[in-house]
């Protein structure tokens, strides 16, 4: 029966110096993993901040509806003439002269209140007149 003879000892040597980098190298990669971690940890926790951040301006943007004090997607829009929450061609606080004056110089069509190439195509909007602009801007 054979038995195993005992390594030499410079085959011993050999063998621990080259586990050696192997364990450096684990304990480099156990560092990068700890350090990629942190820096998830930083960004999730980065992100919830971020979100509170965007939800307060989203909701600084928005108005509630009077009538129904239910938030609308329409933006915030703050009148020069009075602060109110509508454009200042639209303000019932100023004569509709310069209402239909705050429009033309904000480029509205005073037919339909919006912003348009060209001649509107709606059919003329003023109930009092039958003219081509809206109710409000009538003298």
């Amino acid at each position: 029966m054979e038995t195993e003879s005992p390594m030499p000892i410079d085959e011993e040597i050999a063998l621990e110096a080259a586990a050696d980098p192997t364990m450096e190298k684990l304990r480099e990669i156990e560092f990068s993993i700890a350090s990629l971690e942190k820096g998830i940890r930083k960004v999730i926790q980065n992100q919830g901040v971020i979100s509170k951040e965007i939800k307060t301006i989203e909701e600084s943007l928005t108005w509630k509806d009077e009538r129904t004090n239910v938030p609308t997607k329409r933006r915030r829009q703050s009148c020069k003439e009075c602060a109110g929450h509508h454009q200042e061609y639209e303000c019932p606080r100023i004569s509709a002269g310069q209402r239909f004056m705050n429009a033309i110089s904000a480029e509205i069509c005073v037919n339909c209140n919006t912003r348009h190439p060209g001649d509107c195509k709606k059919r003329p909007a003023c109930s009092k007149c039958d003219k081509k602009h809206l109710t409000m801007y009538h003298q």
